[in-house]
């Protein structure tokens, strides 16, 4: 299991606005090198309309947390995206946006699949984690709110902005809701 704090987060600049790394797998990998199986990023598009970097070999999701985008895969098809809303796409596409957003990524190589849902979730809801894939990587992302992270006998506060992903070797979990909470469910075969 992996804890990602937001406060430990370093940003960088991409084309479009700002980008923040929250988890890469294999732990060697880097994006630069583009030799990662996984990779889970936010980013903000700040200007009207952007081009996305070209990512041969690598499958997207991305999920728009907050404004609005329009994708255009040139010779593909186009998408609006607003709250929670998604797209699949391949990293090979020419693909280009129009709109400002904050948004959640999730890219992977190989024949791994991806499934991201958003969830919006009351005070005292409690997920586990042996309600999904158990074989899967598991990645919670807090968008929205507090919870706590029950694991091993431990309990952590997960807050706006905080991630944690569970391996396929990794115990059961149980995320409490301490008030309403907009969390993203990223499931990885």
């Amino acid at each position: 299991m992996e804890i990602v704090k937001k406060h430990n987060l370093t940003p960088s600049r991409w084309s479009g606005g700002t980008t923040a790394q929250l988890f890469i797998y294999p732990k060697t990998a880097t994006y630069d090198k583009r030799d990662f199986e996984i990779r889970i990023s936010t980013a903000t598009v700040d200007t009207q309309e952007a081009e996305f970097t070209p990512l041969p070999g690598v499958m997207r999701v991305l999920m728009v947390l907050k404004g609005s985008l329009e994708l255009s895969h040139t010779g593909q098809y186009n998408k609006k995206l607003h709250h929670f809303d998604k797209d699949s796409f391949s990293g090979e596409w020419s693909t280009h946006s129009k709109g400002r957003a904050t948004d959640f990524n999730v890219m992977v190589t190989g024949n791994r699949k991806v499934t991201v849902e958003g969830l919006e979730l009351e005070e005292d809801d409690l997920i586990f984690s042996d309600d999904y894939s158990p074989n899967s990587f598991l990645a919670f992302y807090v968008y929205k709110g507090k919870v706590n992270l029950d694991y091993q006998k431990k309990t952590t506060l997960l807050s706006e902005g905080d991630l944690v992903v569970f391996g396929p070797e990794d115990d059961e979990s149980t995320l409490e809701c301490l008030e309403e909470v907009e969390l993203v469910v990223a499931i990885i075969d």
